[in-house]
């Protein structure tokens, strides 16, 4: 999938950073296009699941993906009170494979992270 996406590093961190890089729209996000006409969409959404607890449908927008991905991340050194409304975005038993893959123990990480990924 790292090839794919034009990238060298392998990790799962890397693939879902640079599909995320490539843009939120899954018609035009190129790394995601490759992984599906080239790879296994499958296989790529299987990881999604295994590393971050997010479930795609055809119909979810990869913006959702990269705020489950950051709420994640912030629930985990933030009050619940300060994410109420938000809990869909967390599921419980990923939390901290969440929360390590993409904060190395650090919100600020994080919201670096989640600002690569949205603002451009």
């Amino acid at each position: 999938m790292a090839v794919l996406c034009g990238i060298n590093g392998g990790s799962a961190q890397d693939v879902i950073i640079a599909v995320l890089s490539a843009g939120l729209e899954k018609e035009s996000n190129d790394a995601l296009i490759n992984i599906e006409k080239f790879g296994n969409i499958e296989a790529f959404w299987a990881l999604i699941q295994k590393y971050t607890g997010y479930q795609n449908s055809d119909d979810r927008p990869l913006s959702e993906l990269a705020a489950h991905i950051l709420i994640t991340a912030l629930s985990q050194t933030m009050p619940a009170s300060a994410l109420r409304g938000l809990e869909r975005f967390v599921p419980i038993p990923t939390r901290r494979t969440a929360i390590s893959l993409f904060m190395n123990g650090n919100v600020a990480t994080a919201v670096v992270t989640w600002r690569r990924f949205v603002i451009m």
